[in-house]
């Protein structure tokens, strides 16, 4: 049931109300009313229903068919079927009459503007109290002040309407940006409230806007990442960015005393930075930063009339904490009463999740290959050339005098992408064993369209299982009857209740948070490196399946070397 604002009675001068579509509004008409009045008559123009309701068990009835006599109990329901085309464009009267008066004693007139919302979301409204005034035709002062009346109230109720006036949209349904009507794509009957904006389910059938980490660099002049940038460098970052709407269709006279106010909690504005378009999109300049960090709310201009664009990066990825997900709010505030603060009408939300950092597996065809050249290897880098050359993809090599004879760049760093519908940005995971190429991440892959990230305990205390040999992924698998389409991240540790060596906690919580690629945990800590890329590898396989695991056997091995030593050589 919505929660309901209040209308309090007075007997001054007639007050505008701005109600909102699906929010009951209660109004006091008991407690100030013309002196001897003993029944009363309701009336609405044309598009306003009127009921009146004598108690719960007895249900509603309308309330233009007879004239009613004044008793507390009585509630009137007023329902408009449609939002309004003008301000104030619907009123309420209701009239006041003493069974001694041939005429009415006073009028209670109340005009309405219906503001319907895409979101049937109502605000916290409780304590929140609006006034109807009772005016006296032959009177020039009010009447019948202070009178033992007790309160009563009057409902004011509107259906969800077809369309929406104002509404903060995102891209739900994650259909990118193909068309400038990409947001809001959710198509709904118009009995049935939006609530899909406010939540975010996972799967085929789940439905959510989705928001990336913007930790690539995408102006090579800038010493930074995006995401550490609280200004828009170059147009190409815009595309790294998720886009949010405000429309705000309507009379333009209920701006003149309402405000439009777009918030987040501090928790959120931690982890997202949101732009605000305040002029030509081709120039940097024009991209405000409105939200994130210490800024948790921003009163909207309105630029562009019916709708204003936001861009909206992440700063964080998913982690020990911190679930993905990002709320926005947009608030439509009451500021007409300068006596009083402005008080809510109602709150519109959308919901973003940060996308994961995803692992790709060996089984998928190579783009690009990076090999570092040390004093003695000129004839294995050769060969890797070579390979590359005939695969098709990329070959990056890393110099001895970057690498300081540290070849091991696979235990270094580990390749990986985010993805929303308009854009997949692979970002490299650095590392944090932070040998002689410990920069090479940072320095030589970081760059337009190719994000970073990293993560390093506090007291920096490593062990050789936080090496990235130490990191690897299956192909798609399923494993007692569930589905992993992307894969499961494999990690070496060891054995349960032991006091081996693990990989470091913020690394393993930085790969639990991800959920889409669910590490496992293998014992690896009998192994002198202990990196489960010393026994185990997957490859590419023609059947069903798509792939083996190719799993290394220490006791094969030994059988090996007990098969081929020589009987007169001692062990």
């Amino acid at each position: 049931m919505p929660l309901q604002r209040i209308v309090r009675v007075c007997l001054e001068h007639p007050t505008s109300v701005v109600c909102v579509a699906g929010v009951e509004t209660l109004v006091d008409i008991y407690g100030s009313v013309p002196e001897g009045t003993e029944m009363f008559e309701v009336y609405g123009t044309p598009g306003v229903d009127i009921y009146i309701s004598p108690d719960m068990e007895r249900g509603r009835e309308r309330a233009d068919t007879r004239r009613w006599h004044f008793d507390a109990s009585l509630e009137i329901i007023v329902v408009m079927n449609s939002p309004s085309n003008d301000l104030n464009d619907s009123h309420v009267q209701i009239s006041y009459h003493s069974s001694r008066e041939p005429l009415p004693l006073a009028y209670a007139v109340l005009y309405l503007t219906c503001v319907a919302h895409s979101a049937q979301i109502p605000s916290p409204l409780d304590g929140v109290f609006l006034e109807m005034t009772c005016l006296c035709p032959a009177l020039d002062k009010p009447q019948g002040q202070g009178l033992p009346w007790a309160p009563g109230s009057l409902v004011v109720t509107y259906p969800l309407p077809p369309l929406a006036d104002i509404s903060l949209d995102c891209d739900l349904n994650c259909e990118g940006r193909q068309d400038g009507n990409f947001v809001d794509k959710l198509m709904l009957r118009p009995e049935e409230p939006k609530t899909n904006q406010r939540q975010w389910v996972w799967g085929p059938s789940g439905y959510g806007a989705i928001l990336l980490v913007n930790c690539d660099r995408d102006d090579p002049s800038c010493g930074i990442q995006d995401n550490d940038d609280q200004h828009v460098r170059c147009l190409q970052d815009l595309e790294d960015m998720s886009v949010m709407v405000l429309r705000t269709q309507g009379p333009a006279a209920l701006f003149d005393d309402h405000r439009l106010v777009l918030h987040t909690s501090s928790y959120d504005a931690e982890r997202v930075r949101v732009f605000h378009v305040c002029g030509p999109e081709d120039m940097c300049e024009a991209y405000r930063h409105v939200l994130g960090q210490d800024k948790v709310s921003y009163e909207v201009p309105r630029f562009h009339g019916d709708e204003e664009r936001f861009f909206v990066e992440g700063l964080s990825f998913p982690d020990a904490g911190f679930t993905g997900l990002i709320s926005f709010h947009v608030t439509l505030l009451d500021d007409s009463n300068e006596a009083f603060s402005a008080s809510p009408i109602f709150t519109d939300t959308v919901v973003f999740r940060v996308a994961p950092w995803i692992m790709t597996p060996s089984t998928l065809p190579p783009l690009e290959v990076y090999v570092c050249r040390v004093r003695n290897n000129t004839c294995f880098v050769d060969a890797v050339a070579e390979l590359a050359r005939k695969a098709g993809c990329k070959l990056t090599i890393c110099p001895q005098d970057e690498n300081r004879n540290d070849r091991w760049i696979q235990d270094e760093m580990e390749l990986g992408y985010i993805q929303a519908p308009h854009k997949t940005l692979p970002v490299v995971f650095d590392s944090p064993r932070n040998g002689e190429l410990q920069d090479f991440p940072y320095k030589r892959i970081l760059g337009p369209d190719f994000g970073y990230v990293t993560r390093e305990p506090r007291d920096r205390s490593v062990s050789g299982l936080d090496s990235f040999g130490n990191l690897e992924v299956s192909p798609p698998v399923v494993a007692n009857g569930k589905e992993y389409p992307l894969g499961r991240i494999l990690i070496g540790g060891n054995l349960p209740g032991s006091s081996g060596r693990r990989v470091t906690q913020v690394v393993r919580d930085f790969l639990h948070a991800q959920k889409v690629q669910p590490p496992v945990e293998l014992f690896v800590d009998w192994l002198a490196v202990g990196h489960v890329d010393e026994f185990l590898s997957f490859v590419p396989a023609p059947d069903g399946k798509g792939f083996r695991m190719l799993l290394a056997s220490p006791g094969a091995c030994f059988k090996l070397f007990q098969e081929k030593r020589n009987p007169t050589e001692t062990a």
